[in-house]
């Protein structure tokens, strides 16, 4: 299986996306990360490759923002859980190795794999955002 982590970690800070991607490797995945612009060089020197995303010149200091968690995000987590796609850990307590251990568990769980096609197809069956553009305008005149 091919895996492309991805995420907008701070300067010099890759947990915990880096045990996501070292048990994806380790479990015989082909592992590439998308990290932000200011990454790439971190993620090059610790061996996988990298995808830069998002342009450099609009690459915010997470540090300088301190912007929270989203308030969606244990919802979000909750909704993955509940379809089987995904694993639920506890952002603040969930250890390297917790993390490495859930990924490898997920990685290997053929009941997750067909969930994860099935919601992949339920999803290439949706309309394009384009569709929805007259239905949003004729909304919007009503009003």
């Amino acid at each position: 299986m091919r895996l492309l982590v991805t995420f907008a970690g701070g300067y010099g800070h890759l947990a915990p996306m880096l045990p996501v991607a070292r048990a994806a490797l380790a479990a015989g995945h082909a592992v590439a990360v998308a990290p932000r612009p200011a990454l790439v060089d971190r993620v090059l020197g610790l061996g996988f490759p990298a995808l830069a995303t998002g342009d450099p010149a609009l690459d915010p200091d997470p540090g300088a923002s301190g912007l929270p968690l989203g308030a969606d995000q244990p919802h979000n987590a909750a909704r993955v859980a509940a379809l089987g796609v995904g694993r639920v850990l506890d952002a603040v307590t969930a250890t390297p190795a917790e993390i490495g251990h859930a990924v490898g568990a997920l990685l290997a769980d053929a009941e997750a794999h067909g969930a994860a096609a099935s919601l992949r197809d339920e999803c290439g069956a949706l309309p394009p955002p384009a569709a929805l553009v007259p239905r949003l305008a004729e909304l919007a005149e009503a009003r």
